[in-house]
């Protein structure tokens, strides 16, 4: 059942229910691009203590000249590199997706032990978090827990700069570094691999939405209702709840169909009374979300409106772009 006063074409459509945060497949966005290395191979130790091959001072992170039994033998370059997104986004973090593409550590052989490699960021946008180096096998890029607290205050995008350091115990061996973009908080990245993020902007349990709900006085059954007539009913109470706030409607902005949007989180709608296409929807979504149904957000060209499931079904993706699909549960009265 969506709702929508646009007669455009629907491509795509983003459920906001469960199993939104499973894994939605490699990310290929535009805005990947390789990234520098900075690498002090072992025979520089002695020569150059405390200092990167580029120059830049390394303030005693290297092990000291002898090394140890569990160091890289002398003949050995030990490096790592990685290829970035080239963005932090709190909506791809949170959706599960690593900051990374690819990791490449060179010169640790298989029988090295104590090796491993920590991922960290300045400012610290996420908590660090460690990657086993056995020398085997190329080191998965891992996800990372985000710091939302730190992207809130971000208003506006700013630079930060990744780091993954190949240790030996407590000893730091070479370093690799890249500049990112560190997105605001409700920055949404609007292509194909990553649309489906959107769904972490709808916050069904927020102290707004839930008082809001509670204002239609009665008992949301959802998907314990025994007719699709009842259950119509409901969504369209609250479909009729949202229209009636008088929200002001803000045009998308000219941005919205090539990179995305800054969006505007239901408490940040209701306070306001104020959004575009893609806030209203996320704020109803989270609405019907709150109230026991499988909310999905349709993406049609330069549009977005809300939608439910009529079934308590479970995608096993969070985005749906194949429009045949889409356009045939509409029919069959499904969506």
């Amino acid at each position: 059942m969506p709702y929508s006063s646009s007669g455009g074409r629907c491509v795509s459509a983003v459920a906001v229910g469960p199993g939104r945060d499973e894994e939605f497949g490699g990310l290929r966005s535009p805005f990947f691009k390789y990234s520098r290395a900075i690498a002090a191979s072992r025979q520089s130790w002695n020569d150059m203590p405390g200092q990167r091959q580029d120059g830049a001072a390394l303030q005693g992170e290297l092990p000291p000249a002898g090394g140890g039994p569990n160091l890289v033998p002398q003949a050995a370059q030990p490096s790592v590199r990685g290829e970035a997104l080239g963005y932090l986004n709190l909506f791809l973090l949170h959706a599960g997706h690593s900051p990374l593409t690819t990791i490449e550590v060179q010169g640790v052989g298989r029988r090295t032990t104590g090796a491993h490699l920590v991922l960290s960021v300045s400012p610290p946008l996420f908590d660090a978090v460690t990657v086993p180096c056995t020398g085997e096998a190329p080191p998965t890029p891992p996800r990372v827990n985000p710091d939302g607290a730190s992207f809130f205050r971000l208003e506006e995008s700013s630079r930060a700069t990744l780091r993954i350091a190949l240790r030996y115990g407590a000893s730091t061996v070479t370093a690799w570094e890249d500049e990112v973009t560190a997105q605001a908080a409700n920055e949404w990245i609007n292509v194909p691999a990553c649309a489906a993020s959107l769904a972490c902007a709808i916050t069904p349990n927020s102290p707004a939405v839930t008082g809001l709900l509670a204002s239609l006085n009665e008992d949301l059954l959802a998907y314990q209702r025994p007719h699709l007539a009842d259950m119509e009913d409901e969504v369209r109470a609250i479909y009729d709840l949202v229209a009636e706030l008088g929200l002001r409607y803000l045009p998308e902005p000219p941005s919205f169909d090539r990179t995305g949007q800054k969006v505007l989180f239901p408490a940040d709608v209701l306070a306001g009374l104020r959004g575009c296409c893609v806030d209203i929807s996320v704020l109803t979504c989270a609405l019907l979300e709150r109230a026991g149904y499988n909310a999905v957000v349709m993406l049609v060209d330069g549009h977005a409106f809300p939608g439910v499931w009529t079934s308590d079904q479970r995608s096993r993706h969070p985005l749906l772009q194949d429009a045949a699909r889409i356009r045939q549960a509409v029919e069959a009265g499904d969506l």
